[in-house]
C-alpha cells in the first residue's frame, strides 16, 4: 500500500513476471484469499504456485501505531451502533518486524489450501537505503 515501496522495481521483475498483493502491514492473514485464487488459477489450472515471497518494510505505518490507536480512530467514524463491533479487532499492529516476517511466513506455510512445496520467504525493505534483506 506504502507508495515507497515498488516491489516490481527492486526485485528486477518484468511485467507479468509476478503478482503483488498489497495490504495494511503486509500481513499474511489478509492476503491468504488471494494467495489461493493466485495459487487456484496460476499455470491456468495446470499447476500452482511456488514460490510466495513475504516482504514487510521499514517505516511501516503499523509499526508507529499500535492497535489501540487504530481502533480508536476507526471508532471516530463508526456509527454509533457499531462501535462494539471494533474492540479488540486486531489491525495487525507491528512490534518487531523480523518477528512479524517470521509470522506471516509461518502463517502461509501452515495454510491447508497452499500446497506444502511451495517455497516461501521472508524479507525486510528498507525503505531509506532501498536494500532487501532475507528474514530467517
Amino acid at each position: 500500500m506504502d507508495p515507497r515501496v515498488i516491489p516490481e522495481e527492486y526485485l528486477d521483475f518484468g511485467e507479468m513476471e509476478m503478482a503483488v498483493i498489497r495490504n495494511a502491514g503486509g500481513r499474511a492473514p489478509d492476503a491468504m484469499r488471494s494467495l489461493r485464487c493466485l495459487d487456484a488459477i496460476s499455470g491456468f489450472g495446470t499447476g500452482h504456485l511456488d514460490l510466495v515471497v513475504v516482504i514487510h518494510h521499514t517505516d511501516c505505518g503499523l509499526t508507529n501505531f499500535d492497535n489501540e490507536f487504530i481502533e480508536n480512530r476507526v471508532k471516530e467514524n463508526a456509527p454509533e451502533k457499531h462501535k462494539h463491533e471494533i474492540d479488540g479487532f486486531d489491525f495487525g499492529e507491528i512490534k518487531n518486524i523480523d518477528e512479524a516476517v517470521r509470522d506471516d511466513v509461518a502463517y502461509i506455510k501452515r495454510d491447508q489450501f497452499i500446497p506444502k512445496d511451495v517455497l516461501v520467504l521472508g524479507y525486510v525493505y528498507d525503505v531509506f537505503s532501498g536494500k532487501l534483506r532475507e528474514v530467517k
